[in-house]
């Protein structure tokens, strides 16, 4: 696959960065993800906008960038992607439910080593 990534086959370019993102048979390296989608998205492959997307909004394999995380998504979607109102409505309801789940988190907890020498949350 990376000989044909290599001679400009979108289709390898975005599987191969899809493989090193979620680390599929090789070893989970994003930076390398983001390098192979970029390639990708320059060839006008609409899922690697998706992707590349969301590598942006999570800051993997670079820093993180909102405002080019939604600009590809909608460009994935203006190249036939999913609906952008369902990419964006997913992405609302992730930030939705991390809101949620830090305003329940107990203000005392932190990490404390433990005997065993392990890291556990513990209740100060």
């Amino acid at each position: 696959m990376k000989k044909a990534a290599d001679k400009g086959n979108a289709w390898a370019m975005y599987h191969l960065g899809r493989l090193y993102y979620y680390g599929e048979g090789i070893p989970r390296n994003p930076k390398l993800a983001l390098d192979y989608l970029q390639m990708a998205y320059g060839a006008n492959y609409p899922d690697a906008c998706s992707l590349l997307g969301l590598l942006y909004e999570r800051g993997e394999g670079t820093a993180p960038n909102i405002e080019l995380a939604n600009k590809l998504y909608i460009r994935g979607h203006e190249l036939g992607r999913r609906p952008i109102h369902v990419v964006l409505g997913l992405q609302l309801t992730r930030w939705k439910r991390s809101a949620q789940r830090l305003q329940k988190e107990p203000k005392n907890s932190l990490y404390k080593p433990s005997k065993e020498g392990t890291n556990r949350l513990e209740s100060t």
